[in-house]
């Protein structure tokens, strides 16, 4: 169970023109990352002076404000590089993770929280500032524990909490095409229980052709229409097990899923669980 941490701020989507944000990846692409190679334990690296931070889809202009921290080590990494979000040895003093351009990255919290379960994480979000002249915006962000949270991890969010609130920069502005990515996510999470929904059905309830949609989810939000389907389906399936009210085969078509087994194949490869091992876990909580 996660707790919520300080700093409470209205959550915004932040953007960056297509062309800049190209860029911005070119340039992320071409940060040296330190090789990612942890050890069994991650609470027995802990007790080193050294803070690593785990930062995820941060600017350049984050990372430089994060690496005033004391004995800071950063890695820097894209939620897209599957390889080196895996854990593999040094542990992790914490998790930082960037402000999302657009609603769909949220839905990589929980997937990231699966692979770090006792790393404490700060989720970054901008927030508006009430009549503050030309700096109306600023960089806060929540801390997350585990249940598990040592007085180490306590230290780690004490000493970054000082490096709050970050300026904001040109990363953070509006994406052009999120108000279509927020309209696309709407009619998904209305409609997911339909087995025959696809990209054209979704488009045709959209300003943009199916092709123009898959293109503005796979370039710009980096996801595919059929992960992000599989997604919200796989959230929703998480929240009905959970009730312990309904069979795996009963909540595998009520999510829209038409065949129980591949369901099964698809809620393993999202949550890193069986739906059984997954029911069983809940009520051990």
């Amino acid at each position: 169970m996660n707790t919520v941490a300080d700093q409470n701020i209205p959550q915004q989507e932040p953007m960056i023109p297509t062309e800049e944000r190209t860029n911005y990846i070119e340039n992320q692409r071409d940060i040296e990352t330190p090789e990612f190679r942890p050890s069994d334990s991650q609470t027995s690296d802990r007790s080193t002076d050294v803070m690593r931070i785990f930062a995820i889809d941060c600017c350049p202009h984050v990372v430089t404000a994060l690496s005033e921290a004391p004995n800071a080590q950063l890695i820097s990494v894209s939620s897209q590089d599957n390889e080196k979000l895996t854990p593999a040895g040094q542990a992790v003093s914490l998790i930082v993770v960037g402000i999302s351009r657009f609603p769909v990255r949220r839905m990589f919290i929980s997937e990231l929280r699966r692979m770090y379960p006792e790393t404490p994480m700060l989720l970054l979000r901008k927030q508006h500032l009430e009549g503050a002249g030309e700096k109306n915006e600023e960089v806060m962000g929540e801390f997350l524990l585990s249940s598990q949270a040592t007085e180490k991890d306590l230290e780690t969010i004490r000493t970054v909490r000082a490096l709050l609130p970050i300026d904001p920069c040109s990363c953070m502005e509006k994406p052009q095409n999120s108000e279509i990515v927020k309209d696309a996510i709407k009619v998904i999470s209305s409609q997911f229980s339909d087995a025959d929904l696809n990209l054209e059905k979704v488009a045709d309830q959209l300003p943009v052709s199916a092709a123009q949609l898959s293109r503005i989810l796979n370039h710009e939000v980096g996801i595919s229409f059929r992960q992000l389907l599989q997604q919200t389906r796989i959230e929703e399936a998480k929240r009905m097990l959970s009730t312990h009210k309904y069979s795996i085969k009963q909540v595998a078509y009520s999510v829209g899923f038409s065949d129980s087994h591949y369901f099964s194949r698809c809620f393993k490869k999202v949550t890193g669980y069986k739906a059984s091992e997954f029911t069983d876990r809940v009520s051990s909580l």
